[in-house]
């Protein structure tokens, strides 16, 4: 009866998010719970675990930073308030000291692993409002890091490429989806809400070729 949250691994112990607000670490060979933690607000998305630390992001556009040893809040961020948004979240994506994290709000913030500085912030707001479904900024899909590089699509019909370092963008096309992008050598892949499959090259963001996907089981 609710929706929400997710596991992560890391070799050792498993971590879950819930929709009851509530983030566990358990042991991964014998399911004792190791540590529990009530947060202010309920989770929608899995959890993400690198060098120590568990990451969450909230309904209400809060990250908190956890140690994964015992879930002591080691710092948080709160992005902008958002009262609308799909239902699902984003899992934030962490590499070289920097955790990417993606808001129902549209926004998308790189903070500082080790103290949650914030490095830059983006955002994937709507350009058309063609309806009220798309006019939803939610960064939906998980973002992707590869090679120095920071691969976002939202739901309101815009994806970028943004250095991971400065937060340029490198590149942005007009595609919208809710699912995360997926990258392999020097092409990218990703579900529109317009049910295709589009390629698209990784260095320029142009769309190589694009496949529209049945719309019902029985045409």
């Amino acid at each position: 009866g609710t929706f929400g949250g997710g596991i992560a691994f890391d070799g050792v112990r498993l971590y879950a998010t819930t929709g009851f607000a509530e983030v566990a670490a358990l042991d991964a060979a014998s399911g004792e719970i190791v540590w529990r933690r009530q947060l202010s607000n309920p989770m929608r998305a899995a959890p993400t675990v690198r060098d120590g630390r568990v990451f969450v992001v909230t309904i209400a556009n809060e990250l908190f930073a956890l140690s994964a040893a015992d879930g002591k809040t080691l710092w948080s961020h709160n992005g902008l308030s958002e009262f609308a948004g799909l239902v699902g979240g984003a899992s934030p994506a962490v590499d070289s000291g920097i955790v990417i994290v993606p808001y129902r709000s549209g926004e998308v913030v790189a903070l500082r692993v080790e103290n949650g500085r914030e490095v830059w912030s983006d955002t994937l707001t709507s350009l058309r409002r063609t309806d009220s479904v798309r006019s939803l900024a939610h960064v939906r899909g998980r973002p992707v890091i590869d090679r120095g590089r920071v691969f976002v699509i939202g739901n309101s019909g815009r994806m970028v490429a943004i250095d991971l370092r400065t937060g340029n963008r490198l590149w942005e096309n007009t595609i919208g989806g809710i699912h995360g992008p997926w990258v392999a050598g020097e092409f990218i892949f990703v579900v529109s809400n317009s049910s295709e499959v589009v390629c698209l090259s990784r260095r320029d963001g142009r769309v190589k070729w694009s496949r529209t996907l049945p719309q019902f089981e029985d045409e």
